[in-house]
């Protein structure tokens, strides 16, 4: 779906209520509750987070987070807005919910909280889960809610890039136009 921000008019939709697999969709959710939990002043962007233990058994596209390394919140974020970072999205989970399992309860009411009437949440980072399952109009709307309510992740979400102990991460998928302001 593409969706004119100012208007809410949709411009153009396929599918959009197919039932399927959310994929790295997901983090927007994670990004949702990260955002409102750093406005509600539960969290800072400068916070030191210690990494737990399953936050290294999260596979494929890491950042390469490990037991007991201590990685500023703001880092986090921007590893899973910008890498899509599978291990920084249960690092977040972990820490704005205890563990995991938590945060998906979280993500779930969130979702129905927001009208997302054909979304149920599994995990934080959107790795295959049967239980996982969306639709293009949900994500829509998802985005959509995102952007509204946190107009500040505008800037992580616009960046193609940042650097984290000597690497260049950068966003795999290829953004058309520029940095959104």
């Amino acid at each position: 779906m593409l969706i004119d921000l100012e208007t809410g008019k949709v411009l153009f939709e396929k599918n959009a209520e197919e039932d399927r697999a959310p994929a790295s969709l997901v983090k927007m959710m994670t990004l949702y509750i990260a955002y409102d939990e750093l406005r509600a002043g539960h969290v800072t962007r400068g916070e030191p987070v210690t990494i737990g233990p399953n936050v290294m058994r999260t596979p494929r596209f890491r950042i390469g987070l490990s037991t007991g390394q201590v990685v500023p919140f703001e880092t986090l974020l921007a590893a899973v807005a910008i890498a899509s970072a599978n291990d920084a999205a249960t690092a977040v989970a972990e820490r704005l919910a205890e563990n995991e399992q938590k945060f998906v309860e979280r993500m779930n009411v969130e979702a129905e909280r927001l009208g997302l009437t054909h979304t149920v949440f599994a995990n934080p980072h959107g790795l295959p889960d049967a239980r996982q399952r969306t639709t293009a109009r949900d994500m829509a709307a998802l985005a959509e809610q995102l952007l509204r309510d946190f107009p500040e992740s505008r800037v992580l979400l616009g960046d193609t890039d940042f650097a984290w102990r000597g690497r260049i991460f950068r966003r795999r998928i290829r953004c058309s136009g520029t940095r959104a302001a």
